[in-house]
């Protein structure tokens, strides 16, 4: 009692030694209305030919200027990431990519398919995660209870929800060979989303190793550790990294540059240091999709 409240994403509330009481969040996901509106006429002129193609075969359509989305919203425990997906939108408009701010209207499934992953250049998921699973909340504009979160998950179903993705899943294994291999860069914005899942467990495998092996993206990264959210290094992070994305920086320098920015603002580096990065000289600039 009478500890500092220290937010940041990942597991479950507990205590550290000095009486400050952590509190695991992770950030949100969504589709906002004038998302739908925007993609709706694009989607119609390629719906006969998309309809005649098999899963795999989805991962070729493309569109100029090539789309990015990122997920974010509000989530459990009153902490709202909106302003952080804004900034990452901000950056890739900038970067000249249409980008997509998903408001937490969109399904962990959908996340992955048609309209989103399956014609992205850039995916950007900002939530709770653990090795091996990130979540994608759906559907609540204050942010849904546990129960009605779904999840990306690097391996295929093996019948078992994670520990906190109680609601759809979305298994990247399951998609057909290199669906998404027109894609420049996977960005897994969570704790441990660089780390292998437990062997046997429904979330066994690794993000970003699926995202650059089965899936045929070009980079892809994820932490290694806890990454906090109070103070605001999360924060920091995304900012520094997109910006230096957008400035013509590869995934690798953007990553470090954003570290810097969160040891020079905040003195320590609040789990950003050692990332899991495949791909790291993957530049997003000029905009286009991947190789």
């Amino acid at each position: 009692m009478g500890g500092v409240l220290r937010i940041h994403q990942g597991c479950a509330a507990h205590p550290v030694q000095d009486g400050t009481v952590v509190i695991g969040l992770g950030l949100a996901a969504g589709r906002s209305k004038k998302r739908r509106m925007a993609r709706m006429a694009t989607l119609a002129v390629t719906a006969i030919a998309v309809l005649a193609l098999p899963l795999g075969a989805l991962a070729t359509t493309t569109h100029t200027p090539p789309w990015a989305d990122v997920y974010n919203g509000p989530m459990w425990s009153g902490v709202d990431t909106r302003a952080n997906g804004d900034t990452a939108v901000s950056y890739l408009h900038s970067a000249g990519y249409t980008a997509f701010d998903d408001d937490n209207n969109t399904s962990a499934t959908s996340s992955l398919g048609s309209g989103n992953a399956l014609d992205d250049a850039i995916w950007v998921a900002i939530g709770h995660a653990n090795a091996g699973q990130i979540t994608i909340e759906n559907g609540a504009s204050g942010g849904p209870p546990q129960a009605g979160i779904g999840g990306v998950i690097a391996n295929h179903s093996v019948g078992v929800s994670p520990d906190f993705s109680k609601g759809p899943k979305a298994y990247m294994y399951d998609l057909a060979y290199h669906s998404l291999s027109k894609m420049k860069l996977m960005a897994f914005i969570g704790c441990y989303t660089g780390n292998n899942g437990a062997t046997g467990s429904p979330y066994n495998g690794n993000l970003v190793d699926e995202a650059t092996g089965d899936q045929g993206v070009d980079s892809a990264i994820g932490f290694t550790h806890e990454i906090y959210w109070v103070p605001n290094a999360a924060g920091v992070w995304i900012d520094s990294f997109f910006y230096h994305l957008k400035s013509g920086t590869t995934v690798s320098t953007a990553a470090d540059d954003g570290l810097a920015d969160v040891e020079y603002q905040l003195i320590l580096d609040y789990g950003f240091n050692g990332p899991k990065i495949n791909g790291g000289a993957t530049k997003i600039t000029p905009a286009g999709y991947g190789s």
